[in-house]
């Protein structure tokens, strides 16, 4: 708690000053500004400044516990940790570090000696090699206002405005930035501001399009319109066209840049792969992901109706810009299962895969619970999901589920009418896709990234890790970060998970 003291060499307070007295005493009690606490042998001990504590999202964090775990580090001199403005979250966490004379690391591998020492959510997103740290008039490092000097020295930007604020010149442009604004809850936008970069996200970006749609009277947008359009004046430009589509192709680019080996993400139930945007600006300009949606989101193309199927579509266009491997491929949730087929056709072809990534996936017959068939068959199913909600405090969510069950045709249209009919078609099609499919046996080394907590399972990971080993017989890595299903590709906790691909990228 916050260190309050008195005594006959501590101030009674400030004279005629009643604003600064309130402020900085209580009940008499001084207040140090100091964060502490007494021992078992009441000994006082001082963990931080209560200004200096960075606020991750609700998370209160110490940086004075990151800069002690940096300076663990054998070829770190000095390191300050520091709060930098976040669009969604409020603060982040930065850090700045200078080298011992002679050594040489990496950020990606101070983060990587952090994630086995600290939590993931204290884990710095961002953090700055230096030759030296800039310091306060008195020759000290002072932590609040670091983010504005480094700024203001250009050699960090924690702005979020990469280029100069431009308004809306057409009435389409001024409708649209009026509905990204009532959304996102943003009242100044300018139509070149990227909407991930504006703390977006797919629940969100459904809602911008249904808004658009009706005020507008368009029949249907594609989810995948921001990653095409991802600023107010491309989507003008775009909607503007008379007939305009959004391209049908599975393989899109995501973060078309950077030297290092591509990434191809298979999408996960609902098709879209919108979700990975976040992941792509946290793994770095310099390394190039691209998605693969599933067919049948356009409404003119048909849904595959198999895994099999999936996997050899996705796999022609992948060689459309890649013929040759080694292939990196990866997918979320039921995106797991159809990248685990697409490598066991690659290796039929003679190609490599040299890593698979299995994002919150399971890869059993467990997963058919997921499209129950009947109460009985699934009771432990839904009594976990209830559980689950129930500890959480989800009741909204309990009633839903509950709903769903008692009547399932009503469950039906209420998703359908959440997704939209032509998405939640292209959704029941993969799901039952998945739940037929029979897996083999891969050789190859694989990664599973899977969340502390996913309703409807065990609450132990360990019963999700077990489903894939029986699977895998090559190199197998395992990895649990926080939060629930799919919301691992989401803020606060896609920065972690980014981490974790970093390790093997």
């Amino acid at each position: 708690g916050e260190i309050v003291i008195r005594g006959l060499n501590v101030t009674k307070g400030y004279e005629n000053n009643p604003d600064a007295n309130k402020m900085a005493f209580i009940n008499s009690w001084f207040k140090t500004g100091d964060q502490g606490y007494f021992d078992n042998d009441n000994y006082l001990t001082i963990t931080d400044r209560i200004k200096e504590i960075i606020n991750r999202g609700g998370e209160k964090i110490s940086p004075r516990e990151i800069d002690e775990t940096l300076l663990s580090h054998p070829n770190i001199l000095q390191a300050v940790s520091f709060a930098v403005p976040h669009p969604k979250l409020g603060e982040n966490i930065a850090a700045a570090v200078i080298l011992q004379d002679n050594e040489s690391v990496t950020e990606w591998e101070i983060q990587k000696f952090l994630s086995s020492r600290l939590a993931d959510f204290k884990i710095p997103s961002h953090i700055l090699i230096l030759d030296e740290i800039p310091k306060g008039s008195t020759g000290k490092i002072q932590r609040i206002g670091l983010a504005k000097k480094f700024d203001q020295l250009g050699v960090f930007d924690v702005s979020n405005n990469h280029s100069e604020y431009k308004g809306p010149i057409t009435a389409l442009e001024k409708k649209i930035m009026k509905i990204w604004s009532h959304v996102l809850k943003i009242n100044k936008i300018g139509i070149n501001d990227n909407f991930f970069q504006l703390g977006g996200d797919s629940i969100q970006g459904r809602i911008i399009i249904s808004l658009i749609c009706e005020e507008m009277q368009l029949d249907q947008i594609p989810l995948a319109i921001f990653l095409h359009a991802p600023t107010i004046e491309k989507m003008a430009q775009l909607i503007s066209q008379e007939n305009f589509s959004v391209p049908s192709a599975s393989l899109v680019a995501i973060q078309s840049n950077g030297v290092k080996p591509k990434i191809y993400l298979v999408h996960p139930c609902d098709g879209d792969v919108i979700i990975f945007a976040s992941l792509a600006r946290h793994l770095g300009p310099k390394q190039p992901l691209y998605a693969l949606r599933a067919q049948g989101l356009d409404g003119k193309t048909s849904p595959y109706v198999k895994v099999e199927e999936m996997a050899s579509h996705y796999i022609k266009e992948i060689q459309a810009t890649q013929p040759e491997g080694p292939y990196i491929l990866g997918g979320a949730g039921v995106g797991g299962i159809i990248a685990f087929e697409m490598t066991q056709q690659l290796l039929s072809q003679g190609k490599t895969v040299s890593l698979l990534f299995l994002i919150d996936t399971v890869v059993d017959t467990i997963f058919s619970s997921i499209n129950p068939s009947s109460i009985v068959k699934n009771f432990r199913f839904y009594l976990r999901c209830i559980v689950h909600y129930l500890r959480k405090r989800q009741f909204l969510k309990i009633y839903i589920f509950v709903t769903d069950i008692v009547f399932p045709k009503l469950g039906r249209r209420r998703r359908m009418v959440a997704m939209g009919v032509t998405q939640y078609k292209v959704f029941e099609e993969i799901q039952k896709a998945a739940n037929s499919y029979i897996p083999n046996i891969y050789p190859g080394r694989i990664v599973l990234i899977i969340p502390k907590e996913r309703e409807g399972f065990s609450s132990d990971p360990r019963t999700r890790i077990n489903s894939l080993l029986k699977y895998a017989t090559g190199l197998f890595n395992a990895h649990v970060v926080q939060g629930e299903h799919l919301e691992i590709f989401k803020e606060p906790f896609v920065p972690y998970l980014a981490q974790k691909l970093k390790m093997y990228l």
